[in-house]
Protein backbone atom coordinates (compact mmCIF):
# COMPACT_ATOMS: atom_id res chain seq x y z
CA UNK A 1 0.00 0.00 0.00
CA UNK A 2 1.67 3.24 -0.58
CA UNK A 3 1.30 6.27 1.41
CA UNK A 4 2.60 9.37 2.44
CA UNK A 5 3.12 11.05 5.75
CA UNK A 6 1.60 14.38 5.10
CA UNK A 7 3.27 18.12 6.21
CA UNK A 8 0.24 20.83 7.03
CA UNK A 9 3.00 23.60 6.70
CA UNK A 10 2.94 26.05 3.39
CA UNK A 11 6.04 24.42 1.50
CA UNK A 12 7.93 26.78 -0.76
CA UNK A 13 5.95 26.06 -3.93
CA UNK A 14 8.67 27.95 -6.25
CA UNK A 15 10.88 24.99 -5.92
CA UNK A 16 11.75 22.59 -8.65
CA UNK A 17 11.32 19.95 -6.26
CA UNK A 18 7.82 21.26 -4.85
CA UNK A 19 6.22 17.61 -5.82
CA UNK A 20 8.95 15.76 -3.64
CA UNK A 21 9.09 18.48 -0.41
CA UNK A 22 5.04 18.23 -0.42
CA UNK A 23 5.22 14.61 -0.08
CA UNK A 24 8.30 14.20 2.01
CA UNK A 25 8.30 10.98 4.96
CA UNK A 26 10.73 12.27 6.58
CA UNK A 27 10.06 16.29 7.63
CA UNK A 28 6.11 16.06 9.24
CA UNK A 29 5.76 19.62 10.95
CA UNK A 30 3.04 18.06 13.42
CA UNK A 31 4.89 15.32 14.59
CA UNK A 32 6.76 17.85 17.26
CA UNK A 33 8.76 17.37 20.66
CA UNK A 34 5.32 17.31 22.55
CA UNK A 35 3.87 14.35 20.02
CA UNK A 36 6.75 12.50 20.45
CA UNK A 37 6.83 12.76 24.53
CA UNK A 38 2.91 12.10 24.04
CA UNK A 39 4.30 8.12 22.45
CA UNK A 40 6.42 7.52 24.77
CA UNK A 41 9.70 9.18 24.30
CA UNK A 42 11.88 10.87 26.50
CA UNK A 43 12.55 13.83 25.32
CA UNK A 44 13.80 15.78 28.76
CA UNK A 45 17.50 16.17 27.63
CA UNK A 46 18.98 19.45 26.84
CA UNK A 47 19.77 18.30 23.23
CA UNK A 48 22.93 21.34 22.99
CA UNK A 49 24.78 19.02 26.06
CA UNK A 50 27.48 16.91 26.17
CA UNK A 51 26.13 13.85 24.77
CA UNK A 52 22.58 15.07 24.44
CA UNK A 53 22.66 14.53 20.77
CA UNK A 54 24.12 10.65 21.22
CA UNK A 55 21.35 10.26 23.65
CA UNK A 56 18.36 10.94 21.62
CA UNK A 57 20.06 8.79 18.56
CA UNK A 58 20.12 5.73 20.51
CA UNK A 59 16.51 5.74 21.46
CA UNK A 60 14.07 2.79 19.61
CA UNK A 61 11.49 3.37 17.53
CA UNK A 62 7.78 3.76 19.72
CA UNK A 63 5.02 1.15 18.23
CA UNK A 64 2.01 4.02 18.14
CA UNK A 65 -1.20 4.10 16.06
CA UNK A 66 -1.38 6.17 12.88
CA UNK A 67 -4.21 7.71 11.06
CA UNK A 68 -4.65 7.36 7.68
CA UNK A 69 -6.52 9.82 5.38
CA UNK A 70 -7.81 9.32 2.10
CA UNK A 71 -8.42 11.80 -0.47
CA UNK A 72 -8.76 14.86 2.40
CA UNK A 73 -7.28 17.78 3.45
CA UNK A 74 -3.69 16.95 3.24
CA UNK A 75 -4.22 15.75 -0.85
CA UNK A 76 -5.87 18.61 -1.58
CA UNK A 77 -3.20 20.81 -0.58
CA UNK A 78 -0.20 18.71 -2.58
CA UNK A 79 -2.80 18.87 -5.52
CA UNK A 80 -3.47 22.13 -5.37
CA UNK A 81 0.36 23.66 -4.55
CA UNK A 82 1.42 20.45 -7.68
CA UNK A 83 -0.94 22.93 -9.89
CA UNK A 84 0.46 26.17 -8.50
CA UNK A 85 3.66 25.78 -9.07
CA UNK A 86 2.75 24.25 -13.18
CA UNK A 87 0.73 27.30 -13.55
CA UNK A 88 3.27 29.64 -12.39
CA UNK A 89 6.37 28.17 -14.20
CA UNK A 90 3.91 27.73 -17.33
CA UNK A 91 3.74 31.08 -17.05
CA UNK A 92 7.60 31.65 -17.07
CA UNK A 93 7.94 29.97 -20.34
CA UNK A 94 5.48 31.89 -22.23
CA UNK A 95 7.21 34.54 -21.17
CA UNK A 96 10.71 33.25 -22.53
CA UNK A 97 9.37 30.52 -25.53
CA UNK A 98 13.39 30.13 -26.39
CA UNK A 99 14.45 29.26 -22.96
CA UNK A 100 14.86 25.38 -22.46
CA UNK A 101 15.13 25.23 -19.48
CA UNK A 102 12.37 26.91 -18.85
CA UNK A 103 10.38 24.59 -21.25
CA UNK A 104 11.83 21.57 -19.23
CA UNK A 105 10.97 23.27 -15.77
CA UNK A 106 7.41 24.06 -17.14
CA UNK A 107 6.93 20.50 -19.06
CA UNK A 108 7.97 18.92 -15.79
CA UNK A 109 6.02 21.03 -13.60
CA UNK A 110 2.68 20.36 -15.85
CA UNK A 111 3.31 16.64 -15.41
CA UNK A 112 4.16 16.50 -11.90
CA UNK A 113 0.99 18.27 -11.85
CA UNK A 114 -0.87 15.90 -13.93
CA UNK A 115 0.35 12.70 -11.65
CA UNK A 116 -0.55 14.26 -8.41
CA UNK A 117 -4.37 14.32 -9.50
CA UNK A 118 -4.21 10.69 -11.26
CA UNK A 119 -1.57 8.38 -10.54
CA UNK A 120 -0.10 9.28 -7.25
CA UNK A 121 -1.79 7.84 -3.63
CA UNK A 122 -3.98 10.10 -1.89
CA UNK A 123 -3.41 7.94 1.45
CA UNK A 124 -1.80 10.23 3.69
CA UNK A 125 -0.65 9.74 7.48
CA UNK A 126 -1.97 13.17 9.44
CA UNK A 127 -1.68 11.93 13.34
CA UNK A 128 -0.23 9.47 15.69
CA UNK A 129 -0.84 8.68 19.13
CA UNK A 130 -1.29 5.60 21.50
CA UNK A 131 -5.31 6.23 22.45
CA UNK A 132 -7.58 4.64 20.08
CA UNK A 133 -10.77 6.19 21.14
CA UNK A 134 -8.87 9.86 21.53
CA UNK A 135 -8.21 9.47 17.75
CA UNK A 136 -11.39 7.74 16.60
CA UNK A 137 -13.20 10.97 18.54
CA UNK A 138 -10.73 13.17 16.63
CA UNK A 139 -11.39 11.66 13.49
CA UNK A 140 -14.97 10.18 13.37
CA UNK A 141 -15.52 10.35 9.58
CA UNK A 142 -14.67 5.91 9.20
CA UNK A 143 -15.12 6.83 5.17
CA UNK A 144 -12.37 9.01 5.41
CA UNK A 145 -9.98 8.23 8.10
CA UNK A 146 -8.33 4.54 9.46
CA UNK A 147 -6.54 4.11 12.17
CA UNK A 148 -3.94 1.27 11.51
CA UNK A 149 -0.43 0.30 14.16
CA UNK A 150 2.96 1.26 13.03
CA UNK A 151 6.07 2.88 14.26
CA UNK A 152 7.46 6.05 14.66
CA UNK A 153 11.84 7.33 15.16
CA UNK A 154 13.35 10.14 16.85
CA UNK A 155 15.69 11.80 15.11
CA UNK A 156 17.98 14.98 15.75
CA UNK A 157 17.41 17.45 12.80
CA UNK A 158 19.48 20.27 11.73
CA UNK A 159 23.05 21.64 12.43
CA UNK A 160 24.82 22.81 15.48
CA UNK A 161 23.35 25.43 17.18
CA UNK A 162 19.57 25.08 15.24
CA UNK A 163 19.11 21.27 16.02
CA UNK A 164 15.93 20.34 17.01
CA UNK A 165 14.14 16.87 17.81
CA UNK A 166 11.46 15.61 15.41
CA UNK A 167 9.69 11.99 14.64
CA UNK A 168 9.09 10.22 11.49
CA UNK A 169 6.33 7.78 10.94
CA UNK A 170 9.06 4.97 9.17
CA UNK A 171 6.37 2.28 8.61
CA UNK A 172 2.37 0.87 9.19
CA UNK A 173 1.56 -2.50 9.65
CA UNK A 174 -0.50 -2.80 6.49
CA UNK A 175 2.13 -4.17 3.82
CA UNK A 176 -0.72 -7.61 3.76
CA UNK A 177 -4.20 -7.03 3.14
CA UNK A 178 -6.73 -10.12 3.52
CA UNK A 179 -8.33 -10.97 0.10
CA UNK A 180 -11.71 -13.13 0.43
CA UNK A 181 -11.39 -15.69 -2.34
CA UNK A 182 -14.52 -14.16 -3.99
CA UNK A 183 -12.52 -11.11 -5.13
CA UNK A 184 -10.06 -13.09 -6.83
CA UNK A 185 -11.08 -13.02 -10.33
CA UNK A 186 -11.77 -8.59 -9.57
CA UNK A 187 -8.16 -8.37 -8.68
CA UNK A 188 -6.60 -10.86 -10.98
CA UNK A 189 -7.64 -8.17 -13.61
CA UNK A 190 -4.69 -6.19 -12.78
CA UNK A 191 -2.05 -6.09 -14.82
CA UNK A 192 1.32 -4.67 -15.15
CA UNK A 193 3.40 -3.62 -18.15
CA UNK A 194 6.53 -4.06 -15.96
CA UNK A 195 7.89 -3.65 -12.70
CA UNK A 196 7.35 -0.37 -11.26
CA UNK A 197 4.68 0.80 -13.66
CA UNK A 198 1.41 1.95 -13.13
CA UNK A 199 -1.32 -1.11 -13.85
CA UNK A 200 -3.03 -1.29 -17.34
CA UNK A 201 -6.06 -1.24 -15.97
CA UNK A 202 -8.24 0.12 -12.90
CA UNK A 203 -10.28 -1.70 -10.36
CA UNK A 204 -12.21 -0.27 -7.30
CA UNK A 205 -11.73 -1.91 -4.17
CA UNK A 206 -13.04 -1.12 -0.54
CA UNK A 207 -10.55 -1.86 2.62
CA UNK A 208 -12.10 -2.37 5.59
CA UNK A 209 -10.50 -2.32 9.47
CA UNK A 210 -10.69 -4.87 11.92
CA UNK A 211 -11.07 -4.73 15.41
CA UNK A 212 -7.59 -5.88 15.55
CA UNK A 213 -7.05 -3.02 13.18
CA UNK A 214 -5.86 -5.66 10.59
CA UNK A 215 -7.19 -4.30 6.99
CA UNK A 216 -9.15 -6.88 4.64
CA UNK A 217 -11.28 -6.05 1.21
CA UNK A 218 -14.91 -5.48 1.83
CA UNK A 219 -15.70 -5.11 -2.15
CA UNK A 220 -13.90 -5.02 -5.26
CA UNK A 221 -15.25 -4.32 -8.86
CA UNK A 222 -14.34 -2.90 -12.04
CA UNK A 223 -13.75 0.67 -11.56
CA UNK A 224 -16.16 3.05 -13.52
CA UNK A 225 -15.44 5.24 -16.43
CA UNK A 226 -14.36 8.65 -15.40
Amino acid sequence: MLWTQARTDEADSSDLDVGYLSRSRSVPDWLDQAKLRELGFNVSRDLNTAGGERYYQKQLPRDALAVIEFDGPAYQRVLRRAREYAAREEARRLAAPGDQDLGRRAKWAKENAQHEEHDKSRLFVIDVGRDRSALRSKYPDRSRYAIVRGHVDLYVAGEKEHRWLGGAVRGLNVDAINVPRRFRTVLDKMSYRRFGEYPTSSIEVKVAIGGRLEPWISAASDAKPQ
